[in-house]
């Protein structure tokens, strides 16, 4: 169908569910424990405890924006696991003692806290604290949500990592672990570690130089263990091991901090948890570990080392190349991603370091320089200029096969891939993209005709033509003029 007017189309909007924060009761109760993730699901920091980057999910070819969430600050990398989407954020109206986490559960369907069907608001402050920034990214397991933030002491020049555990079911605090250690920064930095759970633990890296096992059900410290440098990526845990990345060292720990069989005996350091490897890149290491079938991956000043995940004191392979890393490896079948600072994105055989492919002119954005892979696909943030999209590449041979042009955005996080959508933090807002819309128009689509003029006043005709093209419902479509 065609439209005739006598100015340029403006717009072309979806009935988008644009959500204010509001608190919703949150309800103390037992955890009822939760299925297991899903195969498109992608509960924790990089869809798993391994860290694969990738997962079963199958977005639609064509994306289009469906739904969104407004925050208050510079929003978390979301996680989804059994239908539901959770994010971290900050609650800026607070008082001075503020701000303080706040954790939104949306259905992954729509993007809606209703109570009613399971979505909530839960703010949780932390005593004598302000959170610094929302969590870099939340986990979900067993019937609960985990935040560890970067608590800001109140009237001291102190720091302090705190973990926090809500009820996935209500929302209500189910309890906070804040044994970390404190320490000062100038100027501080909010973490950039995050919880992973498994095995009934939930483990993390605090900027204190130290990694904790805490237990998942009662926020007991299990173990600890000090790595000698402040702890900003994110562990990773596969069966029996815990891998940890801090300065230029990779770690392997037993999970249970039980390898030399002391059963948690404080050792002549004063911590409990048990150092199977250690094994020095030569460079600080930026990157979290990533676990593939037998090979743990490792990313370092812009080269990739391959190690064997129970004994990895020899590399299997290494692939230097000339500029640093950006982000966290992912993986896909037999392929390996990585992303470097001159914009390059290299995909590698897994199990020899081979290069298969390279893009080019892909910067990342700062805090979004992950990817994610699924259904043959790379998804990843870019910069375009001063502003920022993001886009999916083939992951056989690197090409572009979609782009986010709709709106160029001044800042774009990591997207995640999870059931059949694509989420992605906008600075702002979180942004849920699946299908097309049903009606859509592009450049080609818009025509003007002479114009005519008369008395000093320029006139013509202005034909936009709708297509109805794609598999995305649509509502309120607004023209203006």
């Amino acid at each position: 169908m065609a439209a005739k007017g006598v100015a340029a189309l403006s717009s072309l909007a979806l009935a988008l569910a644009f959500l204010a924060l509001s608190a919703a009761p949150a309800t103390a109760g037992d955890v009822v424990p939760a299925p297991s993730a899903g195969p498109g699901d992608w509960p924790m920091y990089g869809g798993s405890a391994a860290h694969a980057f990738s997962n079963a999910a199958a977005p639609p070819a064509g994306l289009g924006l469906v739904w969104s969430l407004a925050g208050n600050a510079t929003l978390g990398s979301v996680v989804e696991a059994d239908g539901f989407v959770y994010v971290g954020d900050v609650d800026r109206t607070a008082p001075a003692a503020g701000p303080h986490l706040v954790v939104h559960k949306l259905l992954e369907a729509n993007g809606t806290e209703d109570p009613a069907e399971g979505g909530w608001t839960a703010r949780a402050p932390i005593a004598g604290a302000a959170s610094l920034a929302p969590p870099r990214s939340l986990a979900v397991d067993g019937g609960r949500v985990f935040a560890l933030v970067t608590a800001d002491l109140t009237g001291s020049a102190e720091y302090q990592e705190v973990l926090v555990a809500l009820n996935a079911a209500s929302g209500a605090r189910l309890w906070t672990f804040n044994g970390t250690s404190t320490w000062t920064a100038s100027p501080p930095n909010a973490t950039r570690s995050a919880p992973v759970v498994s095995g009934g633990l939930v483990v993390f890296g605090s900027q204190d130089g130290n990694v904790y096992g805490v237990n998942a059900a009662t926020g007991t410290l299990a173990w600890w263990y000090p790595t000698g440098s402040p702890v900003n990526t994110v562990p990773a845990i596969v069966e029996d091991l815990v891998y940890v990345t801090s300065g230029t060292t990779l770690f392997y720990f037993d999970v249970q901090g039980l390898a030399n069989g002391d059963r948690g005996v404080v050792e002549s350091g004063g911590w409990t948890g048990d150092l199977v490897l250690a094994v020095d890149a030569g460079a600080p290491i930026e990157a979290a570990p990533v676990v593939g079938g037998p090979t743990l991956f490792l990313d370092a000043a812009g080269e990739t080392w391959a190690l064997d995940r129970d004994l990895g004191s020899v590399p299997l392979w290494t692939r230097a190349t000339t500029a640093g890393s950006e982000g966290t490896p992912a993986t896909l079948g037999s392929s390996l991603f990585v992303r470097r600072s001159d914009g390059r994105v290299i995909a590698l055989d897994n199990a020899t370091g081979e290069i298969a492919w390279i893009r080019g002119g892909l910067l990342a954005p700062s805090g979004g320089e992950d990817m994610a892979a699924a259904d043959g696909r790379l998804f990843l943030s870019a910069r375009n200029g001063t502003t920022h999209d993001f886009l999916a590449l083939d992951a056989s041979d690197g090409a572009v096969l979609w782009r986010n042009t709709s709106a160029l955005r001044a800042r774009v996080g990591a997207p995640v891939v999870a059931g059949n959508k694509v989420l992605v933090a906008d600075g702002q807002a979180l942004l849920a993209f699946r299908g097309r819309p049903d009606l859509a128009v592009v450049p080609a689509d818009v025509t003007m005709g002479t114009a005519v003029v008369t008395r000093g006043v320029a006139r013509a005709n202005v034909t936009v033509a709708v297509r109805n093209e794609g598999d995305e419902a649509v509502a309120n479509v607004i023209f203006a003029v």
